[in-house]
């Protein structure tokens, strides 16, 4: 297999920022260095990014921001920061020139990409889309079943921009992967697709989820992002547990506090256990941020810290989003991990709880069934409004961990549970690997195929984006004048218009030649900002006559004003004071047609 140089494009960057995008960007970043290939993120700017703590995660792997673009008026913000993602992919295009760019379906952020990689754009790159579970899904199970919230959210013209977008970015991706069977054919049925898509398990961090890995607290040089304490008053909120501590059975959740995840339904189930279990009623831990729902009209906690009976207020805790380091000792502690989401692509977590041999309760009939695989099926149960299933699974994984629960139903062996879970997790992450390794090795075996229909698709769908995107941008003009008769006029002129907030080539031809010397290049037409990344004069024949740009440092060009001027990164800044900056090109002057080549940027970054 060849090196090969890959960019992942993500909205998520752990530590700052805690999902299974970002998760699982992680582990795949690390499992493709330690195969020897070169790996570089495009990602979103966290607010609270460091760059010590972002070393100590990742090491040297490259890191190239994509910031949050001025989003106007009537431009829906996915539309907008997709094609910041395609801008920013360009800028560093020519020095990476990745063989292969791996974008999630989520958010749609590399639609533009996949339009313009269609549109027969980056030869030398393959794309491939990953199935994470699009917002459809997820915004149909998180808004509830209350009359007429989910349907008026869906509908709102921003939200229905970002549905048609991420289904096309499935019909376009030339490759797809996908974690699970059930995330795909889900997906395949609502678009009534027939594509071949790789099944792919999610990877999870083994040199941290693992029974022998020591030390408690948070992983070198982190601190925790947020924390939140119980909201019920009295209700403890401890974020470690440390060797020596009480021994009482602990059922723990991992996940963000929405219906999705369906944090409710573990919460009403361990009331009924707790009546079940008194006196000696276990403790039960909820890791996860905070959020809002529609069907409360607050928060989670919110809702529910008043319907907490003081009964169990020394019981429950919730700690809000820790560190990766943490949830490994919690699930190092923990009774029983449950995940009782009403809808699940994969479920990293649980995979990293079965890694450290702690006994899980799933859904049925969501991703999670086919981490647990066929020999561990028992631990899924129906989980709907209806808990009494997922009581009767957790009491019987107490039962198991902690003979203070007899109960007469329940009276297996649990000697070998705990390894046959790690066995299980072991035999997951090696799928992911292989899968990882031969879609790699394909690569080097299959040449970049394109359908002919498909590229009669993009080339008008690109357009007309593309369009879209540059009447939000702004358009500025340059403007080209060549000194006859010992002056500049505008008749003598070639004005060219450009959008703005993107890197673009300009090709101006010069039918008559430069004129006098010296050539004139006024770059825009307001004040801000310029970058020039190089200016080429070519002869009729296309030959290359003189060039201006950073390995010359830009010999020949000379200022026409008083604009501040400056070199950075092979690229010449000018800082224009005015709506007319101006430069003068020493290159050779001629009568014979040639043209102008500018490639610049007119726009803060």
């Amino acid at each position: 297999m060849t090196t090969k140089r890959i960019l992942i494009v993500t909205g998520e960057l752990v530590p700052f920022h805690y999902g299974g995008i970002g998760t699982q960007f992680k582990s795949l970043t690390a499992f493709l260095k330690r195969q020897g290939h070169h790996v570089s993120l495009l990602a979103k700017r966290p607010d609270n990014y460091d760059e010590t703590l972002y070393r100590a995660h990742y090491g040297e792997t490259p890191l190239f921001f994509v910031d949050a673009p001025p989003i106007p008026l009537r431009m829906p913000p996915c539309f907008a920061y997709a094609a910041e993602v395609a801008r920013r992919f360009d800028e560093i295009y020519p020095e990476m020139r990745p063989d292969l760019a791996i974008c999630a379906d989520f958010n749609a952020e590399g639609l533009f990409l996949l339009l313009r990689s269609g549109a027969g754009a980056y030869d030398n790159t393959e794309f491939l889309l990953t199935i994470n579970g699009m917002n459809r899904e997820v915004i149909s199970v998180r808004e509830g079943d209350g009359s007429g919230i989910s349907a008026g959210i869906i509908d709102l013209p921003d939200i229905q921009s970002l549905l048609s977008m991420e289904d096309l970015c499935v019909h376009l991706a030339p490759k797809i992967v996908s974690p699970t069977v059930c995330a795909w054919e889900e997906v395949r049925r609502r678009l009534e697709i027939r594509k071949t898509v790789r099944i792919i398990p999610n990877l999870v961090d083994l040199t941290l989820f693992h029974l022998d890995k020591t030390g408690i607290g948070e992983e070198p040089g982190e601190t925790p992002i947020r924390k939140e304490t119980s909201p019920h008053d009295g209700l403890p909120a401890r974020d470690q547990i440390r060797p020596g501590e009480s021994e009482d059975p602990l059922i723990l959740f991992v996940g963000r506090m929405d219906r999705m995840k369906g944090a409710d339904l573990l919460l009403k189930a361990y009331f009924e256990i707790a009546q079940r279990t008194a006196p000696a009623v276990p403790r039960i831990v909820f890791i996860g941020r905070d959020c809002f729902w529609n069907e409360y009209g607050s928060t989670f906690l919110e809702y529910w810290k008043s319907r907490i009976p003081d009964s169990l207020a020394g019981a429950i805790t919730f700690l809000g989003q820790v560190s990766h380091d943490a949830i490994r000792d919690y699930l190092k502690k923990a009774t029983v991990a449950v995940f009782p989401s009403r809808w699940e692509p994969f479920g990293i977590v649980c995979l990293e709880a079965m890694a450290m041999g702690c006994p899980v309760v799933v859904s049925q009939e969501t991703g999670l069934v086919e981490v647990l695989g066929p020999e561990l099926a028992e631990f899924a149960v129906i989980v709907t409004e209806d808990v009494r299933p997922l009581v009767k699974k957790v009491l019987h994984i107490l039962h198991l961990e902690n003979r203070r629960y007899p109960d007469a139903e329940f009276n297996p062996d649990k000697s070998g549970l705990s390894e046959q879970l790690r066995k299980r997790a072991l035999e997951v992450v090696r799928q992911a690997e292989e899968g990882w390794l031969d879609f790699l090795r394909d690569m080097d075996r299959k040449e970049k195929t394109e359908s002919p229909a498909e590229r009669l698709l993009c080339d008008p769908l690109h357009q007309l984006l593309a369009s879209l995107e540059d009447s939000w941008r702004g358009v500025a003009h340059l403007q080209i004048y060549c000194r006859l008769r010992g002056g500049y006029r505008e008749s003598d002129s070639v004005r060219v218009a450009y959008p703005r907030m993107r890197w673009k080539t300009l090709k101006i031809p010069l039918p008559a030649g430069t004129g006098e010397h010296p050539l004139r290049l006024d770059p825009a037409d307001d004040r801000g900002s310029i970058r020039i990344r190089e200016i080429v004069l070519l002869d009729e024949a296309g030959d290359e006559i003189w060039r201006a740009d950073g390995a010359n440092g830009f010999q020949g060009c000379s200022a026409g004003g008083n604009d501040a001027w400056s070199f950075r990164n092979g690229c010449l800044f000018i800082e224009a004071e005015n709506d007319d900056p101006q430069m003068l090109l020493d290159c050779p002057a001629t009568d014979r047609p040639a043209e102008l080549s500018v490639t610049l940027y007119t726009g803060d970054a």
